[in-house]
């Protein structure tokens, strides 16, 4: 019976499959996916082994980076950039994965492997796909997301942009008010901001 060996974590998978793999002969096949192999190796050289994990998959392979979207994002455009001529699809989601599986046979599994893989099907060849999970997260790091927290945090109102049907548009202005403000200061406060 396989045994867990690790937590769930989130963490941003990013696909590099090879279109109509399938339908490729062999050979074809096995050259193929030695370019993509060298081409991560060489994009993957700045990243710390320790924050990644390089997984095979039948049509190419998948790379799991612990830590921020941003450097997910970074490394699917250096592999796009130089791959020239390749059927190359990459998509990239974020979501959860765990380290599962005996000590002798480790994998890993998860929501945010599954979704990947769909995502990067759904790429078009020589183009970069991402889940919106994945935009999610890379917005999270925006340096506006600071911003926008501290303001939520000093200011006793707080404006909501609304975007209606017709393309017209509306802010809706409220004030916090005392119950609000403990409100907001007790979230912030559990999501440790």
């Amino acid at each position: 019976m396989p045994e867990a060996t690790g937590s769930t974590a989130a963490a941003s998978a990013v696909f590099l499959t090879l279109a109509d793999f399938a339908q490729r002969p062999v050979v074809e096949q096995a050259e193929l996916k030695e370019r993509v192999e060298a081409l991560a190796t060489a994009a993957l050289a700045p990243l710390d082994p320790g924050h990644r994990v390089v997984l095979d998959t039948a049509d190419g392979l998948a790379v799991v980076v612990l830590g921020s979207a941003e450097i997910a994002l970074d490394l699917a455009e250096r592999v796009l950039r130089k791959a020239h001529g390749l059927p190359l699809r990459v998509g990239i989601n974020h979501g959860p994965v765990r380290l599962a599986g005996s000590r002798n046979d480790p994998q890993l599994v998860g929501d945010g492997l599954v979704v990947g893989a769909a995502v990067a099907n759904f790429a078009q060849p020589g183009r970069l796909l991402v889940s919106r999970s994945f935009r999610d997260a890379l917005s999270a790091v925006d340096p506006e997301m600071q911003s926008n927290v501290q303001l939520l945090k000093d200011r006793d109102w707080l404006d909501v942009a609304i975007v209606y049907n017709n393309g017209q548009r509306a802010i809706l202005s409220m004030q916090k008010g005392p119950s609000g403000g403990r409100a907001f200061a007790e979230a912030f406060a559990a999501w440790k901001q």
